[in-house]
């Protein structure tokens, strides 16, 4: 069973305007977290990714996001996973992030650099990430299906079309359906599922 979501996503940084690539990790809280499952979850979205990211970004429910930051803490098993995003001793993945979603928004839990030196430069939109995040869903699990020739979808209004949109198809795992639920509670405001 799924535990994680993941996706790459692009952005700016708010301060310095310098364009980053991103690994975006959903974990979702339906299962119990322990520190090795949650680095090989890590490793398992790292080694899917197509690029290797400027910045891993964690996403998890307060309900996580403790041990995370627990686990983050143990120097053996983070220097073995951050020696993933290195080529040549050179760190590629700079930076690492830990946001919480709130009834207020995404909050940043923690930030780590890669060389253990300097403070991540890259102040994220996460608002940004999250609809790329949800625009991958879309693509990845074919939402938008154009229809066979010869055939036509008509819409109530009478209107017809070739394309058909099959919002069932949006999320396909339960982290997907956590991920999305959650996205459109934090848009309308329902605090009640944080």
């Amino acid at each position: 069973m799924d535990r994680i979501f993941s996706f790459q996503a692009s952005g700016i940084c708010i301060n310095t305007q310098h364009h980053f690539d991103a690994l975006c990790v959903y974990f979702s809280d339906r299962n119990q977290l322990d520190s090795l499952g949650f680095y090989s979850d890590l490793e398992a979205s790292l080694k899917s990714a197509a690029l290797l990211p400027d910045c891993v970004v964690m996403i998890a429910s307060r309900k996580f996001c403790d041990a995370i930051e627990k686990y983050w803490s143990s120097e053996l098993l983070k220097a073995s996973f951050i020696s993933r995003g290195e080529k040549s001793g050179k760190p590629f993945i700079k930076y690492y992030y830990l946001y919480c979603w709130e009834s207020s928004g995404l909050t940043e839990v923690f930030s780590s650099c890669a060389d253990g030196g300097a403070k991540p430069c890259f102040n994220l939109q996460m608002c940004d990430l999250v609809q790329q995040g949800l625009y991958h869903l879309v693509k990845e699990n074919n939402v938008v299906q154009i229809a066979p020739v010869g055939h036509l979808f008509k819409h109530p209004s009478g209107t017809r079309n070739n394309i058909f949109v099959q919002a069932r198809e949006l999320a396909k795992t339960e982290p997907e359906l956590c991920f999305v639920g959650r996205s459109i509670s934090l848009a309308f405001g329902f605090e009640k599922f944080f």
